[in-house]
């Protein structure tokens, strides 16, 4: 089991010390990033990740790291500060910055609209907080979040309780260890052969005043298609 910590906090902060021990010894393989210091910048919603250079962020400040890492990891962890009863602006440009993970495209899901996963990997996210913070709300957040990403939230807890989460990746490791995607793609109603290789099939950016119909790449019929209004 390969676990991804993503340290929004100082090195030298305790509670977060303590919970990357926890986290570390339960685990087979572990990688910890200090994002404290690396100052990513927040989202600026200008789609490029989706239009221009799909898959890749516009913004260069390092922050593909952690994208790769989400891929070659069975989950993360994030340690995170608070503000104003939520997670600080630190890790709110991180979990902003997760587009390029997703594509453009819309499916409905249980009767919402959904991204469609860019890569063919179930995302697990999880969350210790240090400080003051509505708990049941920021899981309620973080569920929306990894709803979205057709992911699964292991969790949110006081940076006290790493064990919790800890216990809940163990144990979804292992009892979904044997599914495969092509399962879970079925079980979300997303067309198979939208798929090329391990990347989804992006589109042209379409001309100003045009539907994104007509830019759809050949061989991709059952892309769905949100329409310009």
């Amino acid at each position: 089991m390969r676990l991804l910590i993503v340290n929004t906090l100082p090195e030298s902060d305790e509670g977060a010390l303590s919970a990357i021990r926890t986290l570390r010894a339960g685990v087979e393989e572990c990688r910890v990033i200090q994002a404290c210091e690396k100052n990513f910048r927040p989202c600026g919603g200008c789609n490029a990740c989706w239009l221009v250079t799909p898959g890749v962020c516009s913004i260069r400040d390092g922050y593909e790291e952690l994208l790769k890492a989400y891929l070659e990891s069975d989950a993360a962890v994030f340690l995170s500060g608070t503000a104003l009863n939520f997670v600080d602006h630190r890790m709110k440009n991180i979990i902003d910055r997760l587009l390029p993970l997703a594509a453009m495209y819309i499916h409905i899901v249980d009767g919402q609209c959904r991204h469609v996963p860019r890569y063919e990997k179930k995302l697990r996210f999880g969350l210790l907080y240090s400080g003051t913070a509505d708990g049941a709300y920021l899981n309620r957040w973080m569920d929306r979040v990894m709803l979205n990403f057709g992911g699964e939230n292991l969790g949110v807890h006081p940076m006290g309780d790493a064990g919790e989460v800890l216990k809940y990746f163990i144990a979804v490791s292992t009892s979904q260890a044997a599914d495969g995607f092509e399962e879970y793609m079925i079980r979300l109603q997303i067309p198979l052969p939208v798929l090329r290789g391990k990347r989804f099939v992006t589109p042209q950016r379409p001309k100003k005043g045009k539907e994104y119909t007509e830019a759809r790449p050949k061989n991709a019929e059952d892309v769905p298609v949100v329409r310009n209004a």
